[in-house]
């Protein structure tokens, strides 16, 4: 089911009737239970947002292989630290060779602050996989589209009394990640998009079931 209208249950979303981009219901959903269930678990996340491509030469097939054994290394080097990671992410591809992929990262907001050493901790473990030394394969989102500086790394804090906004501002963020544009070009069999699991039945915190509708 793709959304048109740029709400999704009372949060923002980025859709462009112009362009004729919706997002994705079900990645939507995906991104909506993570948030939830994560800053049910922890009082303080940090929230990251991250791109991960291939070099323009490099010769890989069209499978998930290589990227699901690095994101599969980076969240077990953070967890090893303690900082509890999840993850979603989305495969897309357009007129490039090969496909690329955006993510986003919660990590536990009471063990780290900044976002800039797990994206450098990112770009060196993506480089060592694919057996090259090239800056900018990993894409640290600290720019917008039109090059302009944004913020990366943004704090969610539960007891903060602006809470609600906080969230609503991670969320539009992350609904970039289930725009139709650029998807479904992945060989038949090849998932696009994936997560950290959920587990069944987590407890929602008061503060957070009081945000939605």
């Amino acid at each position: 089911m793709i959304i048109s209208t740029n709400n999704y249950y009372g949060f923002d979303i980025q859709v462009d009737e112009a362009k004729d981009q919706g997002c994705y219901d079900d990645i939507l959903q995906r991104i909506l239970d993570m948030l939830i269930f994560y800053i049910s678990k922890h009082n303080k996340v940090l929230f990251v947002r991250f791109d991960v491509r291939f070099p323009s030469k490099y010769c890989n097939d069209s499978s998930n292989q290589t990227f699901s054994e690095f994101i599969a290394g980076f969240i077990k080097f953070h967890q090893r630290k303690g900082l509890d990671p999840v993850y979603v992410w989305v495969r897309e591809q357009s007129r490039e060779k090969h496909q690329h992929y955006h993510c986003i990262l919660l990590l536990n907001g009471n063990k780290i602050r900044s976002y800039y050493e797990i994206l450098q901790q990112a770009e060196a473990m993506w480089n060592r996989k694919l057996g090259v030394e090239q800056l900018g394969l990993i894409n640290f989102c600290n720019r917008s589209r039109h090059g302009e500086l944004q913020s990366n790394g943004i704090m969610l804090r539960r007891n903060d009394e602006n809470f609600s906004d906080v969230f609503n501002k991670c969320f539009h963020w992350a609904s970039y990640l289930a725009k139709t544009t650029t998807k479904d070009y992945a060989p038949l069999g090849i998932r696009e998009f994936g997560s950290s699991r959920i587990p069944k039945d987590w407890p929602i915190h008061p503060k957070v079931q009081s945000i939605l509708q």
